[in-house]
Order: C-alpha cells, then structure tokens, then sequence
C-alpha cells in the first residue's frame, strides 16, 4: 500500500504526524493529497509537523541535487502554497535557533551566514523591489500545523 491509502484508513487516529524529510521526495502531484490524508489521519486538536530543505538555505542547492531522490525543494511561500492548496491553514513556521558558541569556527560561521543573509536580502531588493523577500534564509523550513486550529 501506499502512505497516502494507509493514511486514509486511520481518520483521527493520532495525535501528531511527522514528515522530517519526507515531502521534498513526494511528486508534485501527490504532494496534496498526501497533505490531505495525513491531515485527516490526525485527531481535532493534533498536529502535524514537516521539517523540509529550505532553498533559501546557505548550501541549499547542493542538498537539492546532492540526493538524486528529491523531487522538489520549498521556500516559505512555495510550502504555504501547498499546505493552503491541501485545505491546511493553521500554520506556523519555527524558527531554527542556533547554540552560540564561542569557538573560533562558530563565530566565523556565523559571520558568513550573516554576510550571505544580507547579501541574498539586497539582491531579493534589487531583483524586485517592492516585492516580499524570505524572512528566513536558515537551511530548514520547519512548520507545525494545528488541526481545527487548537
């Protein structure tokens, strides 16, 4: 059987779902329905988590094409396109929030992903201004869905 056929026969049979790398590797065309039943295989007041590779990311590129298995790769607003196309909007984005550390290689990691956030938020301006950028350039999009918005 398939996840999606499995999903459909447990209709609010849980209370939290989890797909950590999981809808990056779906078809297009499956990937809302497979929204829709995983949605309605978690119980009113559940919820459901996805944790995808963000294109946005630093080395998000080389992640896309580094497994020959994925299919697509999300931004913010690509994820919220197709969580609303599967009828799920209560949504919220986590954050990602780094331990601070105060090795050499951490600081200087950080200064990079600094360097390189400002300069993709001055290219997003210059390439269309006006227009909305990302509000988050870390490497992982991590949303929890809550099912009739408990």
């Amino acid at each position: 059987d398939s996840t999606i056929s499995f999903l459909e026969r447990y209709i609010n049979a849980y209370d939290l779902i989890t797909m950590n790398d999981v809808l990056e590797h779906i078809p297009k065309q499956e990937t809302v329905k497979l929204l829709k039943a995983a949605n309605g295989a978690v119980r009113p007041g559940g919820r459901l988590i996805l944790n995808v590779p963000h294109i946005s990311g630093l080395t998000s590129i080389f992640c896309r094409y580094n497994d020959f298995t994925h299919e697509t790769i999300f931004t913010e607003m690509s994820l919220k396109q197709v969580l609303f196309s599967a009828g799920l909007y209560n949504v919220k984005f986590i954050k990602q929030r780094l331990s601070f550390k105060w090795t050499p290689r951490h600081l200087a990691y950080r200064m990079m992903r600094l360097l390189w956030y400002c300069i993709l938020k001055l290219i997003y301006t210059i390439e269309n201004p006006g227009e909305k950028h990302p509000s988050s350039f870390q490497a992982r999009l991590v949303v929890s869905i809550s099912r009739d918005g408990h």
